[in-house]
């Protein structure tokens, strides 16, 4: 494993010999920098940011991004299995009994060591673990299957709930899917940091789904559409990775699982339709973060993509941060989706920390990519700082049906995806006294697509 001086050392002889070009879309150099800002008194090699924009390339050829990341959560992360443990994987009865044969399953990953609030890691994030990249974990599956649901959770050993009235957060993880015909069709053919971080890339893995504290559970399929048969299929050669990131608020470390309950059929069961997302971000490739570029009125970030599938379009919903009024999406020219922020008082609780769930998917008027549980069932607050006065996102509203604009996906197409914030009207997240990074997420959900 790499240690931090070797990865000083790399960064500080690459700032020497000049930057190398990567994906201009994304501002590494910026999105390091404002990382290594959130802490004024951590000792931080001058030009190190610039220095790391320029590495990102040189490490995605050497392959050694996810050793230098776990360099950087020394001392913690993965570690041995607790004695007296649940088991790793727990066989459920089945959570969809409307489909013959489907299975429920919950997979226990880890345990991962999370620093105590006291400990502050490389980026000077306190009791963080930052981004722990996992490159080869358990499927639900061996063969051929289809899920049907899938949810993201956090445990301790014994299996009891390691969630904020405890002092744990899950801030966010992201399950890619690897293997031979998979791709990520908005970052295909450019540098994309999330990927690079599990030693893959746009062309070889895709993104299947993201999940942060508000742990809710996505089905492909709604009880009110039964007529509806969608699953996402996976097959004996792919791999699935992870990238995790938890954050501990008390002060002692914390071991804890991350666990995954899927719902699947085993084979090709008969009527299905193949289920794919395609993620659509103002920072598209990157973090998904951007500056605000105002601290007060109004502004917009947007970002282009020219489409390379073809596929039937099921719906879509946005993703803002506090501050956000509403995320547009535009195909040729044309809007074909609104997706509009919901504000509610929360009494100290509210979406991901003042970041609004992705608006459901739906069918017929129907949501069909459910949130099970209250968006506002955790307190609002994030490592980036609290943000716990008046109202906060609760919900993004989905598009679908009479509400989406179109029903295709074609090669060619130019999509452009806005999000609008007024910190007038909206108060947005603050970091140190200024407007925290905003973001500007649509998950379009689709089936039958064919590059």
């Amino acid at each position: 494993m790499f240690s931090s001086f070797v990865v000083f050392a790399l960064c500080s002889s690459l700032a020497i010999a000049g930057p190398v070009p990567v994906n201009d879309a994304v501002d590494y150099s910026y999105i390091i920098k404002r990382q290594m800002e959130k802490r004024q008194d951590l000792g931080v090699v001058p030009g190190l940011p610039a220095a790391l924009a320029g590495f990102v390339p040189v490490i995605a050829n050497m392959g050694i991004l996810p050793q230098i990341v776990k360099s950087m959560n020394a001392g913690y992360g993965k570690v041995a299995d607790i004695p007296g443990a649940l088991s790793k994987r727990i066989d459920m009865e089945t959570r969809n009994p409307q489909f013959p044969n489907s299975k429920s399953v919950k997979i226990r990953y880890g345990p991962y060591k999370v620093p105590s609030a006291s400990r502050r890691n490389l980026l000077g994030e306190a009791g963080t673990l930052f981004n722990w990249p996992e490159l080869d974990v358990p499927k639900p599956c061996e063969g051929e299957c289809v899920m049907l649901s899938m949810e993201a959770d956090l445990e301790y050993a014994d299996g009891s709930n390691a969630n904020t009235s405890n002092g744990m957060w899950l801030h966010h993880m992201v399950l890619f899917n690897v293997g031979p015909n998979r791709f990520d069709p908005t970052c295909a053919n450019k540098t994309s940091l999330p990927h690079l971080l599990i030693s893959s890339s746009p062309d070889k893995a895709e993104r299947v789904m993201a999940s942060g504290n508000e742990r809710t559970r996505t089905r492909f399929n709604s009880p009110y559409q039964p007529q509806t048969k969608l699953g996402y299929f996976l097959n004996p050669a792919d791999k699935f990775a992870l990238i995790l990131d938890f954050m501990n608020e008390k002060t002692e470390d914390r071991v804890v699982y991350l666990t995954m309950t899927y719902d699947y059929i085993n084979g090709r069961p008969e009527g299905f339709s193949n289920f794919r997302s395609i993620w659509l971000d103002v920072a598209q490739c990157g973090t998904s973060e951007v500056r605000a570029p105002v601290q007060s009125g109004k502004f917009n970030v947007s970002q282009m993509w020219t489409a390379n599938l073809d596929a039937e379009i099921l719906g879509g919903g946005g993703h803002l941060h506090d501050g956000g009024s509403h995320l547009t999406i535009e195909v040729d020219g044309k809007e074909i989706c609104n997706s509009v922020a919901l504000y509610s008082k929360s009494n100290g609780t509210g979406a991901m920390g003042g970041m609004g769930g992705m608006g459901g998917v739906a069918v017929g008027g129907k949501a069909i990519i459910e949130v099970e549980e209250d968006l506002a069932g955790m307190k609002l607050q994030k490592r980036d700082g609290p943000h716990l006065s008046g109202e906060h996102i609760s919900a993004m509203s989905p598009c679908a049906g009479k509400t989406m604009g179109l029903s295709k996906v074609k090669k060619g197409q130019n999509w452009r995806i806005t999000g609008f914030y007024d910190y007038d009207k909206y108060p947005g997240m603050m970091t140190g006294g200024k407007q925290s990074n905003v973001m500007g997420i649509a998950l379009i959900m689709v089936k039958n697509w064919s590059v």
